[in-house]
């Protein structure tokens, strides 16, 4: 039986795109049950991640490479695929903050206020600590933190489940 032949980077894009898709979901979800601001709640974007890399690289492998595929095969398959989702997710947060939910930037800029008082500063630097953030939170800053930050852990997921996922002959 013949395998099919499919580039590593048309096969990452359908699976990025899903896995995005997938965040951007959850990223409602918890918006609309307004616990988007809860930290708590991060660690299961970041099992998106992982188990559509994980997801993907496996598919890959076994569909399209043969049954057999090298670290450095699997490392772009996972990476690729996590890096369509960071892509995606960021396209969606500078669309949800810049157009949808524009207030949602105030909202964090209460919550960071709060955190700072409760940290007992003074004044000045409550002040200097909301000078600061204000500046940070704009929705380019904002949606390239999500880039950045969604590509790293791309980086660090592809680079573990690659170990795992390689098989060569």
């Amino acid at each position: 039986m013949e395998t099919k032949k499919l580039s590593a980077s048309k096969f990452s894009l359908g699976y990025g795109l899903i896995i995005g898709a997938l965040l951007i979901i959850l990223s409602l979800v918890l918006n609309m049950f307004g616990m988007k601001q809860a930290q708590n709640y991060n660690w299961i974007s970041y099992v998106i991640i992982l188990a559509g890399i994980i997801w993907g690289s496996l598919v890959y492998r076994n569909s399209y490479s043969e049954g057999l595929i090298t670290y450095g095969q699997s490392f772009s398959v996972g990476f690729l695929i996590g890096l369509y989702a960071a892509i995606l997710s960021t396209i969606f947060s500078f669309i949800y903050l810049s157009y949808i939910n524009p207030g949602s930037i105030n909202e964090i800029l209460e919550i960071t206020r709060e955190n700072l008082y409760d940290q007992e500063l003074s004044d000045d630097q409550i002040e200097q600590a909301m000078n600061f953030t204000e500046k940070m939170t704009t929705p380019i800053i904002m949606s390239g933190i999500v880039l950045i930050w969604n590509t790293i852990c791309a980086v660090v997921f592809a680079l573990i489940v690659s170990i795992f996922v390689k098989k060569e002959q």
